[in-house]
């Protein structure tokens, strides 16, 4: 079930597969993905204090399926998402296409 993923990763996921997101599986998600929305490819923006319309862009994790749908944590379940293409998501029920992320070319 765990296949090639982290021993810590493992470890957390044998009790936490449904539960709210540990600090360890957000590492690895965040390592996996190189730390990059995997939708606009914006690259860990809190570093460089990027903003688009005066607001603050960062990395989330997101659910693929979400957990109001049975979604769980498993890694294969979660990609990077900045907070502007998190937010279109949940707006539109779609993620962005790349002429609607003009903050990723910042």
């Amino acid at each position: 079930m765990y296949g090639d993923l982290p021993d810590d990763v493992r470890k957390v996921l044998s009790y936490n597969l449904r539960g709210d997101l540990d600090q360890t599986l957000r590492q690895h998600v965040l390592r996996r993905d190189k730390r990059r929305c995997s939708n606009c490819g914006i690259v860990r923006p809190a570093q460089r204090k990027v903003e688009y319309g005066g607001r603050k862009v960062y990395l989330t994790i997101d659910h693929i399926k979400p957990r109001r749908d049975s979604g769980n944590n498993h890694p294969r379940n979660l990609r990077v998402l900045c907070n502007r293409c998190h937010e279109f998501l949940n707006i539109n029920d779609r993620l962005p296409e790349s002429d609607e992320v003009p903050w990723s070319k910042l």
